[in-house]
């Protein structure tokens, strides 16, 4: 999804992978595509790699999550998928007015309340899978 927001104008991108073939396949495509410095990527396990992003402080108008389906985090009764829209919630690397695409089974989609940030503006079917799109919208203290 990267290499094709990259295609369609975007100035940036950045990859968070854990899986080594993965990793390799990506490398392979930025290079053959010639778009090694609009791109970034961090190999290890996802948390850690928002976290060392968010300590970087970076901030993305657009996060597009693809974890494993229907795949638990180790020590937690939750879904990445449920993890993930938490954490970019509770945190500040998805920019206000940014848009979180997140994908899962369509038989496992997360259902979220309570959000602090985010609102759920789409979800749609492809197939086994689904996509569902938060928006972030702006806190204002006074």
């Amino acid at each position: 999804m990267g290499l094709e927001a990259i295609s369609r104008g975007a100035k940036s991108a950045t990859f968070i992978e854990a899986d080594r073939e993965a990793l390799r396949c990506i490398e392979s495509n930025i290079e053959h595509l010639k778009v090694q410095r609009q791109c970034q990527i961090l190999r290890g396990e996802a948390f850690a790699m928002l976290h060392l992003l968010e300590k970087q402080g970076k901030t993305f108008d657009i996060i597009y999550v693809d974890p494993p389906y229907c795949t638990r985090v180790p020590g937690s009764p939750d879904f990445y998928s449920v993890q993930m829209i938490k954490w970019i919630d509770q945190h500040a690397l998805l920019a206000p007015e940014g848009f979180l695409f997140i994908e899962e089974k369509f038989n496992n989609q997360p259902q979220m309340d309570q959000l602090q940030t985010l609102s759920l503006v789409n979800s749609r079917r492809m197939g086994a899978a689904a996509l569902q799109q938060y928006k972030k919208f702006s806190v204002d203290f006074f």
